[in-house]
């Protein structure tokens, strides 16, 4: 016959089971913390990419001359005006489109997570000279009506700063930024020399973030060298400069992480 000892298992203690629960608690705790930090990490990279897609695109928009599928009627004589809908497309002899200006919003002070783009007409002949004009700040940029775009800035990233280099390598700020088309030259004989079209990169100095205030003063547009904007989710840091490249051509480019620009 058997002694009395009992053979049976007797089971976890609550102690063992609490150590074991701790340490699942634990992993899961680094295996979530990883998981989100990857996912945040993707977003990031994704906002930023998408960012600089959509600036790239307004540039094409621009070099298309697509500022609208709805025909508009501009008139220019001193000032630009629209008294009403075109029939067609492409009929407005006194005006001309210019090109598109970007204007960070979301109050007076940073971040900024919203912007707005605004289509730009100007005037194309001096009505008191008869010559046409070429320089953007002469032909009195106006927003074209109902064709203002709200938008905000891509997987809820943030705008902390837009720095621009001006053509003479001072630096300022804004939240305004101008694509404009090149309006040609005057030959000698005084008419327009036509040749091949450039996008020019314009700012705003000093823009405020509310909504529509930077684009009541679109006479202030000036040319510019180049642009970089700031953008952030709190933890990365991103510059998407805008400026041209060895073909003067105006484009878009990505660092990651902090530079010079965008400490």
């Amino acid at each position: 016959m058997l002694g009395g000892k009992n053979t049976k298992p007797l089971g976890y203690t609550i102690v063992e089971i609490m150590v074991v629960l701790a340490v699942s608690g634990v992993m899961f705790l680094i295996a979530a913390t990883f998981i989100n930090g990857k996912q945040a990490k993707a977003a990031f990279t994704a906002g930023v990419n998408e960012t600089s897609s959509e600036l790239q695109d307004l540039i094409e928009q621009v070099n298309d001359g697509r500022y609208s599928d709805i025909p508009q009627t501009c008139q220019y004589n001193g000032s630009i005006s629209f008294p009403g809908s075109a029939t067609k497309q492409g009929e407005n002899s006194t005006c001309v489109f210019l090109g598109k200006v970007l204007h960070f919003t979301g109050g007076a002070n940073p971040p900024y997570n919203n912007y707005e783009v605004a289509s730009i007409a100007g005037g194309r002949i001096n009505p008191s000279t008869g010559q046409p004009i070429t320089d953007v700040g002469s032909a009195s940029p106006t927003i074209i009506p109902d064709l203002t775009i709200d938008k905000q800035v891509p997987q809820q990233l943030d705008v902390s700063q837009v720095t621009v280099t001006d053509t003479d390598n001072s630096v300022f700020s804004t939240l305004a930024l101008g694509f404009m088309q090149s309006q040609g030259s005057i030959s000698s004989s005084g008419n327009l020399r036509s040749g091949a079209q450039t996008i020019s990169l314009y700012a705003l100095k000093g823009s405020p973030g509310n909504k529509g205030s930077a684009l009541s003063t679109l006479g202030d547009l000036r040319p510019v060298s180049s642009a970089d904007i700031c953008l952030g989710d709190g933890t990365r840091k991103a510059d998407i400069g805008v400026g041209t490249d060895n073909s003067s051509q105006l484009n878009v480019n990505i660092t990651i992480g902090t530079t010079t620009q965008c400490p």
